[in-house]
């Protein structure tokens, strides 16, 4: 019967480990946009559909580039940079043909802001250009005008990769037809039917952590659960496989 105990306890941490692997690594998962993850609130929905548009667009190219802005609350100890390069890695920024993925990030806590460029696009966004286009932002990223310090950055990033593509600004910004629906859709929900297996698990996890364990697991369940178990969206748009490298360039604001 010991045995038998351990055996189920040991089974009980096997699942929780697996079930919240997300969480290990501090970094944020990709919404259901995918190209916009404003998980701190700070941009409107018409600035988000404007990036997701634009990225849609792009997806028509045969380059198939990817400009993604993502805020944070904070880095969970991490420097900027060790966080933005782990997020592109993990979401697999830009066409993995080009490596041409971008990555604007902001941390409210530390009140930090970074763009990540990949290998791609290192000839057309090279540290200084980067840098420039972040200077000429900073006056609204002090005033915490995050729409217009974005939507400048955005504008800025992309009219670069525009000249580096040759591609039409007029086409690549045409409005895609992206519903204000689309943004509305909550970036933080997940499909009922994942919600019902999600609950399920966390009941039978609960159970046998009660009936072998004695509660041990029950505050862990708790609290990874509360940190976001339903917080990341999928579906819509997704990395090409794209990783970073290519450098880039941060500022405090």
């Amino acid at each position: 019967m010991k045995k038998y105990k351990i055996l189920i306890v040991t089974l009980i941490a096997f699942l929780l480990s697996s079930f919240f692997t997300f969480a290990k690594d501090g970094i944020i998962e990709p919404t259901r946009a995918f190209y916009t993850a404003d998980y701190t609130e700070i941009l409107s929905s018409q600035l988000e559909e404007f990036i997701i548009s634009t990225n849609l667009n792009y997806e028509k190219t045969e380059e198939k580039p990817q400009v993604v802005v993502a805020t944070v609350e904070n880095l969970n100890g991490l420097d900027i940079r060790e966080y933005t390069v782990k997020l592109f890695e993990k979401w697999k920024i830009g066409n993995a043909k080009y490596d041409n993925g971008v990555l604007v990030l902001i941390s409210l806590e530390e009140r930090k802001i970074r763009i990540e460029v990949g290998y791609g696009l290192e000839g057309a966004l090279p540290d200084g250009k980067v840098g420039n286009i972040l200077d000429s932002a900073n006056k609204y990223l002090t005033q915490d005008e995050f729409d217009d310090a974005v939507g400048s950055i955005f504008v800025g990033l992309t009219q670069e990769i525009n000249k580096e593509y040759d591609y039409d600004d007029e086409k690549i910004y045409s409005n895609n037809a992206i519903s204000s629906e689309y943004i509305a859709k909550d970036k933080y929900d997940v499909p009922l039917a994942y919600k019902a297996i999600a609950i399920s698990l966390l009941l039978l996890l609960l159970w046998l952590d009660h009936r072998f364990a004695q509660g041990f697991f029950a505050g862990i369940i708790l609290n990874m659960l509360f940190r976001g178990i339903f917080n990341s969206g999928h579906g819509g748009s997704s990395g090409m496989g794209g990783s970073s490298g290519g450098g880039g360039s941060e500022r405090d604001f």
